[in-house]
């Protein structure tokens, strides 16, 4: 699973450079041709690359999506839950040790009275 995360990150982030160089490339190409003036073709560029980073952040965001549901279907839980059991462990442990010491001081004082 995580090496599917990884690949489709790689991906994303391939389509992103590729993206840039593709649409310089064709930016330059119209400039040469007289199609758009420089400044036309540099701001071509920069609303293709805004439009690929949004788009990867939406890749990226349904991969995520994605992995979360896979996990849980296979009943794997996440970094955050597996930390917030652990926070409730040792809550509950606490109350544990804190119980039995105080068991343990009524027990004790009882058997002094008892015994006298």
């Amino acid at each position: 699973m995580k090496d599917l995360l990884r690949k489709s990150m790689l991906l994303g982030i391939g389509a992103a450079s590729l993206t840039r160089k593709k649409a310089e490339k064709v930016a330059r190409e119209l400039v040469r041709k007289g199609a758009v003036s420089s400044r036309e073709g540099e701001t071509l560029v920069k609303k293709v690359l805004s439009e690929a980073k949004k788009q990867q952040a939406k890749l990226r965001k349904t991969g995520e999506a994605e992995a979360k549901k896979a996990l849980k279907k296979m009943g794997i839980i996440s970094i955050d839950e597996a930390r917030k059991l652990k926070k409730r462990v040792e809550f509950l442990e606490k109350r544990i040790r804190d119980a039995s010491r105080k068991t343990a001081k009524k027990a004790y004082a009882k058997a002094r009275r008892v015994l006298g």
